[in-house]
């Protein structure tokens, strides 16, 4: 039960950033870039994290 509780928060946690790192990150850090661009380098950097 603990386990499923643990990872269900865990899998929340990277839905919120990646929703959060879609809309409003990419705005921040690579403004530089496209939008497609910027979509792209946030999706590379949330699967870095997956690793």
């Amino acid at each position: 039960m603990a386990t499923t509780a643990g990872t269900t928060i865990e899998w929340y946690d990277f839905f919120i950033y990646a929703n959060v790192a879609a809309l409003l990150l990419g705005k921040l850090f690579f403004s530089g870039l496209g939008e497609w661009k910027e979509l792209v380098s946030i999706a590379c950097g949330h699967a870095l994290t997956r690793v």
